[in-house]
């Protein structure tokens, strides 16, 4: 998902509250959807659901808080100016078959001039509005243009031959020709292919015949948006009326949030028209509300929340609520999401995990359901963190990148998989946790990790008593029946393993031994020993069989180096897996 990084000072300055502390903006942060990826005393990134493109800028993220912490109620005002008898823009009939849709608006800025972070956020946004609504520019693509660098109004907005149009592109030296832009510059050869083959390619002109741009590929140098920008033209280009509009609406209200007023373009020609951004209508039922949420909300209540995300809405006469959706809002289009705003208003916070009734003789009273709690509270307890991996896996991550040969004859595997890394149903839970590992290289250590799941393992199957001694068997309880081989009839063992990873400098099997300790002995009553051993999955030398109650119930040890090597874990990796079957359930 896309990432922003916002910086805390200027955050709360954004928010315009002083009771509002940093503290107050971490807490809240979540609760507007945004998961958290680094966070020190500065400066922390997010990261926001491409359904949020208003999140894209920390103006975006102000203006929710503002709503979550009490600050503001309600949407952010356009107070939208007709500035039409100044800014227009004509499209010819040449751009139809082309990119037909173009709109914009003038964002002016009276006091001073755009800071450097400000421009930084816009850029940011334009990107990622390009990367995500805009289907990498070939639905939308925006241009930012500084207003006092064009010459004269009205714009056109038609097409040219690419062989013979000249202009100096962004950050270029010279003029150069719309063929030599597409094949010499890296936005020309990131985004040519949306041009397809055609002979006449689109740019915007103003009065004097100065280019201001070519979408989607390139903005012309001459109206380069930078610090001693005032007054912003933006110009949106596309497919999709739809989709044009909803990306200006964002735009706009990022521009007015940001200090600047609002001016309307006069837009005319080929089927376009001037925006409106209008708001739109949507109403939810209190009975729906209520619901779905498992509380008792009255159309008030309905009101108030909604406020507090940031929208505007009524109590009908028929006891509903009505929303006005605000332009920026695409993401809003049922009533569904007109719940889940009210969550939002309410303080998901504040909400209470509830079991659902059971609708069956099992309960989460049952003896093994109370074992597997208690092994998360031991667990986290201990300071690890719960991996939740699938059940379906591939060869590279259970077999080549830890050392292990595939048996062909116990392996499940899926027929036809639709993926590559979805082919093979797991027989052991470290690979995964080592592959999660690898994935945080960039995150602070120590790192903790376990998880309790299914293993699955192709047998003929008597009592499940403990695992195999091959080094390369897996972990799992060992069948005393005899394995029956491909073609012949076999039974699927679906069995619960725990595995946990240790990662940091000083990481060992002396620490991977005591988390054993604390949990078997201490937590369980269960006594175990441990016996030099090997497994390919450790590193020679550093590996024990774990046996208790008279049965090998799994392994423990250093991860292989050559492992660690391989998926560029820098620090040392201790772990261990055990079969919870016969011993704990």
């Amino acid at each position: 998902m896309p990432v922003v990084e916002l910086s805390y000072s200027r955050l709360l300055h954004l928010i315009d509250d002083s009771k509002i502390t940093k503290k107050d903006v971490s807490e809240r942060l979540p609760y507007l959807g945004l998961d958290i990826e680094y966070d020190d005393d500065t400066v922390v990134r997010v990261e926001y659901s491409p359904n949020r493109p208003d999140y894209s800028t920390d103006i975006g993220i102000a203006l929710g808080l503002q709503g979550l912490l009490g600050v503001r109620s309600g949407p952010p005002q356009f107070g939208f100016m007709d500035g039409t008898a100044t800014y227009s823009i004509n499209a010819t009939e040449s751009v139809t078959g082309v990119r037909p849709i173009i709109t914009g608006i003038v964002a002016k800025r009276h006091k001073e001039n755009l800071d450097d972070v400000t421009l930084r956020q816009l850029v940011t946004m334009q990107e990622d509005l390009h990367a995500g609504l805009g289907r990498n520019r070939r639905k939308v693509a925006i241009g930012l243009h500084d207003l006092d660098k064009i010459g004269r109004f009205p714009l056109t907005y038609t097409t040219t031959s690419p062989s013979s149009h000249k202009f100096v592109p962004l950050n270029g030296q010279e003029a150069m020709t719309v063929s030599e832009i597409l094949t010499g510059t890296k936005a020309g050869r990131a985004y040519a292919s949306l041009l397809g083959d055609a002979s006449r390619v689109p740019v915007i002109l103003d009065a004097d015949k100065n280019t201001i741009s070519l979408p989607p590929i390139i903005n012309s140098d001459m109206t380069m948006v930078t610090t001693d920008t005032k007054n912003i033209l933006v110009d949106i280009t596309g497919t999709s009326r739809h989709a044009t509009e909803n990306v200006l609406g964002i735009v706009a209200m990022t521009l007015k949030a940001a200090g600047f007023s609002l001016e309307s373009i006069r837009i005319t020609g080929s089927g376009n028209s001037t925006p409106k951004l209008a708001y739109r209508t949507q109403t939810v039922t209190t009975e729906e509300i209520s619901e779905r949420l498992g509380l008792d909300i009255t159309a008030a209540d309905a009101v108030s929340f909604l406020g507090k995300a940031r929208l505007e809405a009524v109590k009908t006469p028929d006891g509903a609520v009505k929303c006005k959706i605000p332009p920026y809002r695409s993401d809003i289009t049922s009533s569904t999401d007109l719940v889940e705003e009210v969550v939002l208003g309410y303080g998901a916070w504040r909400l209470k995990p509830r079991l659902s009734p059971p609708q069956t003789f099992g309960s989460f009273a049952s003896p093994e359901s109370q074992v597997m709690a208690s092994i998360d509270k031991a667990m986290i307890g201990m300071g690890y963190l719960e991996a939740l991996n699938p059940s379906l896996s591939s060869a590279r991550i259970l077999y080549e990148a830890v050392n292990r040969r595939p048996d062909m004859d116990s392996m499940v595997m899926v027929v036809d998989s639709k993926s590559s890394e979805h082919t093979i149903m797991r027989d052991m839970l470290l690979p995964g946790l080592v592959e999660n590992l690898s994935r945080n290289v960039h995150e602070q250590y120590p790192q903790r990790l376990y998880e309790t799941g299914t293993v699955f393992l192709k047998q003929a199957g008597a009592r499940h008593s403990g695992p195999g001694s091959s080094p390369d068997s897996n972990i799992h309880p060992d069948s005393r029946g005899d394995k029956v081989g491909r073609g012949g009839a076999c039974t699927v063992s679906e069995l619960t393993n725990l595995a946990c990873v240790t990662a940091h400098a000083k990481s060992d099997y002396a620490e991977t031994k005591s988390v054993l300790q604390s949990l078997l002995d201490t937590d369980f009553g269960i006594k175990f020993q441990t016996i030099p051993d090997t497994h390919h999955i450790f590193e020679d030398g550093r590996c024990a069989r774990i046996v208790a109650q008279d049965y090998s119930i799994g392994y423990a040890g250093m991860i292989d180096s050559a492992i660690t090597a391989l998926y560029r874990i820098r620090v040392p990796v201790c772990g261990f897996e055990i079969s919870l079957n016969g011993s704990l359930l």
